[in-house]
């Protein structure tokens, strides 16, 4: 099993002030934290993260009791069942999740049970891709049990441990896949793609509300006109026929252009159909259908 990787400590001068305390009132007192998820994969790619998330040993009341009444953190509920407490603390909204397990999938998208555990090994074999499989300590450096780093390098998305399992657990991940293609520039290795197209039908378990979100990121992404290759899932997952998906980075990343881009061979009621089924805003639907009933 790889080991702590101290050659990125470097990292540790492009992390907040704020996080670096919060980290250490935390290690201060015996529990373990590490900073985990997409701001690692950012800061490994040279992006300035958004936002910082922590996993840690402690469970929300732990943290709770040690954080309560100091001045200037605020804490927020996000969901202690699941382990996580929202911290805001000089500026900055962290959330902490406590280590866990999680067990059978019930719905291809929420865990019938979770289990908190000790071990930060435990808390990545259960993330989606191996490049969000990476933890970093401001004293130990970087953990990379399944070759995220070596996939980051070769512009690579892979699932953690068998992608079949991986999708058959939470279905939202084969459109987070595309998602991250399109915003990341990134390939599919050939078991995930493998795995993409044969679950695909499993996104009809997924709340349209979920499918909505990740199909505006990816349409907002740099390199979108990776979706191309992807078309028919795009199309049997939507229940929609899409022209100019290959012609996405030459339009402005604009919602509402992209959005038009791709339904040019459509009339307006299956616009507004569409709108409707992916539970669109009233306004979001309101300015497409105007804008269609305008365009050349």
């Amino acid at each position: 099993m790889a080991g702590w990787d101290s050659s990125f400590l470097r990292l540790k001068r492009a992390l907040p002030s704020s996080l670096l305390d919060l980290h250490a009132l935390i290690e201060r007192v015996g529990y373990q934290a590490y900073i985990v998820g997409g701001s690692v994969r950012d800061l490994l790619l040279s992006k300035k993260p958004k936002d910082y998330d922590l996993a840690s040993s402690a469970t929300p009341e732990q943290l709770k009791a040690l954080l309560e009444g100091i001045e200037g953190v605020v804490l927020v509920d996000l969901g202690r069942a699941y382990g996580t407490l929202g911290v805001s603390f000089e500026g900055w909204f962290f959330e902490i999740t406590t280590f866990r397990q999680e067990g059978a999938y019930h719905d291809h998208r929420h865990p019938s049970a979770l289990s908190f555990v000790q071990s930060i090994e435990s808390d990545l074999a259960r993330r989606d891709f191996t490049i969000n499989a990476l933890a970093l300590h401001p004293q130990k450096g970087l953990l990379d049990l399944y070759g995220g780093l070596d996939d980051l390098a070769h512009k690579r998305l892979r699932l953690v441990g068998d992608p079949f399992l991986r999708l058959q657990e939470d279905a939202l991940r084969i459109l987070r896949a595309l998602r991250f293609a399109s915003t990341l520039g990134f390939a599919l290795e050939s078991a995930t793609q493998k795995a993409l197209w044969a679950q695909a039908p499993l996104l009809k378990h997924i709340a349209k509300e979920r499918i909505r979100i990740e199909f505006f990121k990816l349409l907002l992404g740099d390199f979108a006109n990776t979706t191309t290759q992807f078309q028919a899932l795009l199309e049997n997952t939507l229940q929609a026929r899409f022209t100019h998906l290959d012609a996405l980075e030459k339009t402005p990343p604009n919602l509402r252009a992209r959005l038009l881009l791709i339904c040019q061979s459509w009339d307006s009621q299956t616009l507004r159909d569409f709108c409707t089924r992916l539970r669109f805003s009233k306004k979001l639907t309101q300015s497409l259908c105007q804008l269609f009933s305008i365009s050349p």
